[in-house]
C-alpha cells in the first residue's frame, strides 16, 4: 500500500530560505561601520626658506679664513666661537659677525690642538668654552677669552678616557657630557673635569647606540642621542640625566623624509633644530616629533649648504649654520610666514 509522501519538510525548508535571503540582503543594504583611527602626529607642509628666515650675515673668517669650520656656540652676549678645525684653533667673532679673537695652533700643549676630523665645543652658564680635541683625546677648558683652565681625558675606554668625541653639551647646573661614537656611550663631568658618570652601549635596539653622531639636552635636563643611520630604530633617543631609556622618536618620516640626523640642538622653547646631511637642510620639530618646517638646499649661496655640521640656536632664536665644505658660518633670523 502505498502511503502519500508528506510536504511540511519542504514547506519548512522554503521558509528558512526565504529568511536567509532576507538577512543577507539587510546586511547588504546595512552602512559599514568606520573604524576609530588613533591620531598621529601631525606633519606640517615643508615652508620655504624665504618664508621661514631671513640670513643676517654670512662669514667666511675675515681677516682669519675659516678651513673646515666645524663645531660652535655662542655665548649670553652673543658672541660666536668657531671651531676653525683646518687650521687647529678657535675663532671669536661679535654678533655682527666681525672677527674678535683667535686662539690655538697644532700641538698638544695647553691651548694647543690636534682635531683629527672633529672638534666639538659647549658653552656653560658662565660663558666657559669646553672644546673636544680629538687627537689629544682630551677636553680643553678655557675662558670667553681663550684663557687656558684646565684639561683632562687620555686615550682608552676607562672612565675620563676618550676614543673620538663626537659632541659635547653642558646642562645648566654646568655637568659636561660628552658623546664618545668609538665606545658607544656617554661620559658625564663636572666643570672641572672631576669623573661622575658613564652610559651605553653597542646595540641595535632602542637604549642602545650604534652610529650615535649628536648629543643635546632640553629644558628639563633630558638627554637626546641623534644616530646618523637608521640604527637603532628612534634616530632620536630620550634619556634621563642618568642614562635611562624615557623614549624614541621617528619624526619626519612621513611626508617629508628625514634621511640622516647628524647635529641637534634645541631653542629656548624646546623645539629641535636638526641637520639633515644627505638633504642639505635644516629640519625643525617641536618637542613632540611634529614636523615645523625645513630650510636649506645644495649650494655655497646664501641660505644653502655643502655639509653643514656644527649648529646652534641662542637666547634670543638666531641660528647659526658651520658649514665645513662651504668654509663659511651663516646666521640667520627667524622671520614669520609670509601672506
Amino acid at each position: 500500500m502505498l502511503t502519500k509522501k508528506s510536504s511540511e519538510p519542504q514547506s519548512i525548508a522554503l521558509v528558512l530560505l526565504c529568511l536567509m535571503i532576507a538577512f543577507l540582503a539587510a546586511c547588504a543594504s546595512a552602512p559599514t561601520p568606520t573604524p576609530t583611527i588613533p591620531p598621529g602626529p601631525t606633519v606640517a607642509p615643508m615652508a620655504s626658506t624665504t618664508q621661514t628666515l631671513e640670513l643676517v650675515w654670512n662669514i667666511h673668517g675675515d681677516p682669519n679664513p675659516l678651513v673646515v669650520p666645524i663645531g660652535i656656540a655662542v655665548d649670553s652676549d652673543g658672541y660666536v666661537y668657531v671651531v676653525d678645525s683646518g687650521n687647529e684653533r678657535v675663532q671669536k667673532f661679535d654678533r655682527n659677525g666681525k672677527f674678535v679673537t683667535m686662539w690655538g695652533f697644532k700641538g698638544n700643549g695647553d691651548g694647543q690642538f690636534s682635531f683629527d676630523g672633529g672638534g666639538v665645543i659647549g658653552i656653560d652658564t658662565e660663558n666657559n668654552l669646553y672644546v673636544g680635541d680629538n687627537g689629544n683625546y682630551r677636553v680643553q677648558k678655557f675662558d670667553r677669552n681663550g684663557k687656558f683652565l684646565t684639561k683632562w681625558g687620555s686615550p682608552g675606554s676607562g672612565e675620563g678616557q676618550f676614543g673620538f668625541i663626537t659632541s659635547l653639551k653642558i646642562d645648566r647646573q654646568n655637568h659636561v657630557y660628552v658623546l664618545d661614537t668609538d665606545y658607544h656611550h656617554v661620559e658625564v663631568f663636572d666643570g672641572s673635569g672631576k669623573f661622575l658618570n658613564r652610559w651605553g652601549k653597542k646595540g641595535y635596539v632602542d637604549g642602545t647606540f650604534y652610529y650615535e653622531s649628536s648629543l643635546a639636552i632640553d629644558s628639563h635636563g633630558q638627554i637626546w642621542i641623534a644616530g646618523a643611520t637608521s640604527f637603532p630604530p628612534s634616530p632620536l633617543q630620550v634619556f634621563d640625566s642618568n642614562g635611562k631609556w624615557l623614549k624614541g622618536y621617528n619624526p619626519g618620516l612621513v611626508g617629508n623624509s628625514v634621511t640622516q640626523f647628524y647635529e641637534i640642538i634645541f631653542d629656548q622653547q624646546d623645539n629641535i633644530y636638526v641637520s639633515d646631511q644627505n638633504n642639505r637642510r635644516i629640519v625643525k620639530f617641536d618637542s613632540h616629533g611634529n614636523w615645523l618646517g625645513a630650510w636649506g638646499g645644495y649650494g655655497n649661496q646664501d641660505g644653502h649648504f655643502d655639509k653643514m655640521e656644527g649648529i646652534y640656536v641662542d637666547k634670543d632664536g638666531f641660528i647659526y649654520v658651520a658649514d665645513r665644505k662651504n668654509n663659511n658660518v651663516q646666521k640667520f633670523r627667524q622671520a614669520s610666514p609670509q601672506r
